[in-house]
Formats: C-alpha cells, sequence, structure tokens
C-alpha cells in the first residue's frame, strides 16, 4: 500500500474503535494496525470486546474494554469515563457496522474533531462522516482507504 494513500503525513492524531468478538475480526484488526503502525505517531486503539473468552493474545498498547468495564445498568464506570474522556485526537473512526449501545457511549465520550462511522440511521447523531457500507462483512483496510479523501479534505479545516 501507498503509505500517504493510507495515512496523509499531515494528521496528528486517529484513535480506532472496533466492536469484537471473535479472533478473525481480532485478526483483521492487526493486519490493518500493522499498515497504520509505521507511520502514524499517535495512534489509539479502542477495543470492545463482547466476549473476551473468545479472543487470544490481545497486544497490551491497546485498549481493551469489556462488559466489566459497564455497571450492572449499562453506565460506564468511573475509572472507563475518566480514561475516555481524556482521549483526544483530531480523528476518530469506528470500524463497527452497528454500534452496541455500550459502543455507543464509548465513542461519544471520546473527544474528536471528527468522527467517522458506518451509515446506521441509530448512530446518526454520534458521527460527523458517516460512510455507507454494502456488506456486512467489514474488510478493515477497505474501509480505511475510503476514508482517505475525507482525511485530506478535512485536515486543512480543522
Amino acid at each position: 500500500m501507498n503509505e500517504e494513500k493510507i495515512f496523509p503525513k499531515t494528521i496528528n492524531s486517529l484513535c480506532l474503535y472496533f466492536e469484537i468478538n471473535n479472533n478473525k475480526q481480532y485478526s483483521d484488526i492487526q493486519k490493518l494496525i500493522k499498515e497504520l503502525r509505521p507511520s502514524i505517531d499517535n495512534l489509539e486503539i479502542i477495543l470492545f470486546i463482547t466476549d473476551i473468552e473468545k479472543i487470544d493474545n490481545i497486544l497490551e498498547d491497546y485498549k481493551v474494554i469489556t462488559k466489566k468495564d459497564f455497571t450492572f445498568f449499562g453506565k460506564p464506570r468511573n475509572n472507563l469515563l475518566e480514561y475516555l474522556s481524556s482521549k483526544s485526537c483530531q480523528f476518530l473512526i469506528s470500524f463497527s457496522g452497528k454500534l452496541s449501545k455500550k459502543g455507543k457511549k464509548i465513542v461519544s465520550v471520546i473527544n474528536a474533531k471528527i468522527k467517522f462511522g458506518m451509515e446506521n440511521s441509530n448512530d446518526i447523531q454520534i458521527f460527523n462522516v458517516i460512510l455507507k457500507n454494502k456488506t456486512s462483512n467489514i474488510n478493515y483496510i477497505e474501509y480505511y482507504e475510503k476514508l482517505n479523501p475525507y482525511f485530506i479534505n478535512f485536515v486543512g479545516n480543522i
């Protein structure tokens, strides 16, 4: 992949959000991160894992959020709220086709100048830019590449 196509050099910080529940999704995320990591200085990866027992060997530099980070009533615990509200990035990208209720809470707390998400009428108030995804199987690298024109367009205006 062309490095400039993957990540324009003028972007200062990027937060990637994923909701996953199996090793295949986790493996696909690792492929994307391997492509992005060399060209990004400030990259934050946040994983909301719905079933932690199904995921093997999670890397330490990922922020892992599980159901245990929420109260019985679905509210984020204080330590999670503190962590998320301390995050500030130029762009946040959600790679979840449909955010769970907890995912909506996670994404809405993170401070990002521009938030990108996939089309879903329930999530429209959370994101600044929404892109269509024609399939339920998300190819993370292809989806990221679709965002490149938006990065180039927004980077000079924020």
